[in-house]
């Protein structure tokens, strides 16, 4: 990217804190060798001749997860690596010596902290010798021809014989004069145009890699911004001027907070900076539908935030309240303490809270429990409040960093993506839900052009409104029964890659995990039904919960084929 940013003559530097050469030396080689001499390393040896340096690798080995050490690729097994990396190994490795001397990689420089009692980092100066896209190749063509059609040639004299007049060396040389300050004059303008030609401030570079919509404030005295500010009572001790986010289509999925030093600069600047990313996200969209608010609070925001919230938003839990909501997966209300009940009681359903937990106000006397690691500062989670249960709001791998660090217990990923801990034992009954991604029941349906079914391209999707009901229903049952009668609540979704979506919305309401079939194929009923009996063969679960019927197609005939295909009893069109 940065590659691609940089103009012809510019330089970029590329430094890392690390030592690890599959970060560095193999990063600055491949990248040399894809743009094919586009870009050279510099050789900086004679600058700052008192900083003690090493020079760059020119081979290493490449350790795998179980300790063994690897000349290349190929002495890898193929079962050993995930998928990505599988993609991407050729590029941990060194490239041909020969190739590598060409690329002068012992010009990157590497810092050793013994050297001079500093940090450990890892330097390369890169320049960029030759356009690199099609167009920048073009605008340099042009810019060529630009300086060429500007440039007047000398033409030489002829000589005349030498007057010894006064009068006539005066002219002479001043039509000398003249004509030198004329073609000097067309060089320098040539020069300046040439000079000028590769960067404009006003048009910056369109290159396909880099279309990205630009960074726009946002007004909060209107839109969606004003109705989130509204609706999670932000302060007016935060400034409304530092909201911004990128606009598609006319909408936006995050927002972001600068400082107001910030905002002056991109201000200032204007299309002379291109934005790659600022800020700190503060707003995500959510896609539960029915929510309070359309947005909730994001986990690398909240520390911002937390002082602009009222207090009814910021929840102070125990410890033990703390580790039943890290090693519950969206664990009920009815596993915390009634003290946390009660403040979540005053949070709509459907919202975003904020969970804290202060070491200096719980020590061990006041809890018989305490954190496996020595806490010195306030935890602080981002939650969703849904209907019957709370769910983390934080990265899979940072959620599990926290529970190793907090509860010093350790983390086991299942093969869909989720994980549970070692000691997560519940009991025996398991839910199945089936949902649906459907067309949303508010968009008014088309006919394709083909007049071969409706137009879904670009059309609002949700869950199934009958779907929804039935992840509700599994719910209540849990809440009802409690945590410890229903051992999980699993939803499953087979269709297209954006069914993720739904699975996700199913997750937020309080599921336990989702399955993905995916399928990009039109499936009919029965090989729906067909593809839930092997599922349900799979996950063993003793009930399993659908919609009456999807309002797409208002088939209503794929909860009766699967009760035939398993040879289980059915209920059919429950109400209350």
């Amino acid at each position: 990217r940065a590659a691609y940013l940089l103009k012809t003559g510019g330089r970029l530097v590329y430094s890392t804190c690390s030592l690890n050469p599959i970060e560095n030396e193999a990063v600055v080689a491949h990248v040399l060798d894809h743009f094919e001499g586009a870009l050279q390393l510099v050789d900086v040896s004679d600058q700052l001749p008192a900083l003690r340096r090493r020079p760059g690798l020119q081979t290493w080995k490449v350790m795998t997860r179980d300790g063994n050490l690897h000349d290349s690729a190929e002495t890898i097994a193929a079962d050993a690596l995930s998928r990505s990396h599988r993609r991407h190994l050729p590029q941990f490795f060194p490239l041909a010596p020969a190739r590598m001397a060409e690329l002068g990689i012992e010009r990157c420089m590497r810092i050793y902290p013994h050297l001079q009692n500093t940090g450990g980092f890892f330097v390369a100066v890169i320049e960029k010798v030759a356009p690199i896209t099609v167009d920048e190749k073009k605008k340099a063509a042009q810019d060529k021809a630009r300086a060429d059609a500007l440039y007047v040639p000398r033409e030489p004299e002829a000589k005349r014989p030498r007057v010894d007049v006064d009068e006539d060396a005066a002219e002479d040389a001043a039509e000398d004069t003249a004509g030198d300050a004329t073609e000097d004059a067309a060089e320098d303008a040539a020069e300046d145009a040439t000079a000028a030609a590769p960067y404009l401030p006003d048009c910056p570079r369109d290159e396909p890699v880099l279309r990205e919509n630009p960074f726009v404030f946002i007004d909060a005295a209107e839109g969606e911004l004003k109705e989130i500010i509204a609706y999670y009572g932000i302060k007016a001790s935060m400034s409304r001027r530092g909201f911004l986010s990128r606009i598609e289509h006319g909408s936006f999925r995050s927002i972001y907070f600068v400082a107001d030093p910030v905002r002056q600069l991109i201000e200032l600047a204007g299309q002379r900076l291109r934005v790659v990313n600022t800020g700190i996200r503060v707003f995500s969209r959510n896609c539960v539908k029915g929510a309070g608010c359309t947005f909730r609070l994001v986990c690398e925001g909240v520390p911002m935030l937390m002082a602009h919230l009222p207090d009814r938003y910021l929840i102070d839990v125990s410890f033990r309240d703390l580790a039943a909501l890290l090693e519950g997966v969206n664990p009920l209300f009815s596993a915390l303490s009634d003290d946390f009940q009660q403040r979540l009681a005053t949070v709509d359903p459907s919202s975003s809270v904020v969970v804290r937990y202060d070491p200096a106000k719980h020590t061990a006397d006041a809890d018989a429990d305490k954190p496996s690691t020595r806490l010195t500062a306030m935890l602080v989670i981002p939650c969703w409040r849904g209907h019957a249960s709370l769910s983390v709001h934080v990265d899979k791998s940072q959620l599990c960093s926290l529970i190793h660090r907090v509860l010093g217990r350790t983390v086991d990923r299942n093969t869909v993506g989720k994980f549970k801990l070692d000691n997560n034992v519940r009991s025996d009954l398991r839910i199945l839900v089936g949902v649906k991604r459907v067309i949303d029941s508010a968009v008014k349906v088309r006919v394709n052009s083909a007049q071969t079914g409706v137009e879904t391209a670009n059309v609002k999707h949700s869950m199934n409104p009958f779907d929804e009901i039935a992840v509700e229903e599994a719910l209540r049952l849990r809440e009802k029964h409690g945590a410890d009668a229903i051992k999980e609540i699993v939803v499953l979704s087979c269709g297209p890659a954006k069914a993720q979506e739904t699975l996700r919305t199913a997750l937020a309401m309080g599921a336990d995990r989702a399955i993905h079939v995916k399928t990009d194929d039109a499936l009919e009923p029965l090989s729906v039904a067909k593809l839930l009996s092997k599922v349900v063969g799979t996950e063993k679960p003793d009930l399993v919960i659908l919609g009456k019927q999807a309002i797409d197609d208002d088939a209503n005939q794929t909860g009766q084929m699967l009760a035939g295909l398993l040879n289980w009893p059915q209920a059919t069109f429950a109400s209350k």
